[in-house]
């Protein structure tokens, strides 16, 4: 859809927002700021509990506000949304990220080009107090398959926020699942993979996602989150079932396995014992990681298949045979992981 008086192409954003007073005006400004695009700004209030309403209202006709009374989580509010979008385009941004560059005019122009479902762009994380980011540049030609694969793996990316989707498309897969507590993001593209949509590329612009400082440094898990990861687990071992795919079934067993390792960071050694005990009987696949990455996996692989002393002991031989650069950090697993 275009606007025809300055021949701009109408995009819509959708914004769900939970508590978000602090960070709600910075992302529609990010929004506004996007003067190559007309936007429509949907901005959908997940339960009303702070002075977040007022800020949305200030920009009047600018923001469509949508107040939500109860808490039903962002995937909900992201389906409220989806179903008053006016344009072809649609890009979900959290109430705490924003948006930098030409990304929405980018993100368009490679859909058309490629006449794709869907369009990734760059990302940045940044942290919050800290002069740190880091940057994820979307890799070129990418198969839907190579996709799902990195998702698996661990190398997942971008974020929402550097996502454009023809409105079409993600109300063609059904939207965000609402059952799912944790990895929604991956969920999504993992089914619009497994779905036939095909994905352009575009390195206008980034999106930017906000990690917090009480989130870098750690985080009360509930133990629901991995129904989460076990739906989504179900979901491609089902199509799976139906396809032959030998590098699928590796990445979603080192899938497994990232799971038992989170489990175990968060001290829920039943549920890690409970993954890695899935991880071994589909095989034991171990990822492909680069570099730094590579070596912090197989240190924590090494404390929870041998524990922290037996673990210890096998990094300390490593160090002196190799003498790799990778820190002491056996924190990342709880001490009181034995197994």
């Amino acid at each position: 859809m275009l606007d025809i008086e300055n021949k701009k192409p109408l995009i819509s954003v959708v914004i769900p927002c939970y508590k978000s007073e602090k960070y709600i005006a910075r992302a529609i400004d990010s929004v506004l700021a996007q003067e190559k695009v007309e936007v429509q700004i949907i901005v959908v209030e997940d339960g009303v509990y702070d002075e977040t309403s007022k800020i949305i209202l200030s920009y009047g006709d600018k923001v469509e506000y949508v107040r939500l009374e109860k808490n039903k989580g962002a995937s909900f509010a992201r389906n409220i949304g989806l179903e008053k979008v006016l344009s072809e385009y649609v890009l979900f941004l959290d109430a705490d990220d924003f948006i930098e560059g030409d990304l929405l005019i980018g993100l368009h122009n490679s859909i058309n080009e490629k006449n794709a479902s869907l369009a990734f762009a760059p990302c940045k994380k940044k942290w919050e107090g800290m002069q740190k980011e880091t940057k994820f540049f979307p890799p070129k030609n990418e198969t839907p398959l190579n996709i799902v694969e990195r998702w698996l793996n661990g190398s997942s990316g971008p974020n929402p926020s550097s996502i454009m989707w023809k409105t079409c498309e993600i109300k063609r897969i059904g939207g965000w699942n609402t059952k799912l507590t944790v990895n929604q993001d991956g969920e999504l593209i993992i089914r619009a993979m497994f779905n036939g949509c095909k994905v352009a590329t575009s390195y206008c612009g980034f999106g930017i996602y906000w990690q917090h400082d009480n989130e870098s440094i750690s985080k009360k898990v509930d133990r629901f989150r991995y129904l989460s990861q076990e739906l989504l687990e179900q979901y491609i071992q089902n199509w799976l079932n139906k396809n032959n795919s030998i590098s699928i079934k590796k990445a979603l067993n080192v899938f497994r396995l990232r799971v038992a390792l989170d489990a175990y960071h968060h001290g829920l050694i039943d549920i890690g014992n409970y993954w890695k005990n899935k991880w071994k009987n589909y095989g034991g696949f171990l990822p492909i990681l680069p570099g730094k990455r590579m070596k912090i996996f197989i240190r924590n692989l090494l404390y929870i298949l041998l524990g922290l002393r037996a673990g210890d002991y096998v990094i300390s031989l490593l160090k002196k045979l190799i003498n790799p650069k990778f820190k002491h950090e056996k924190n990342y697993i709880l001490n009181n992981n034995k197994e």
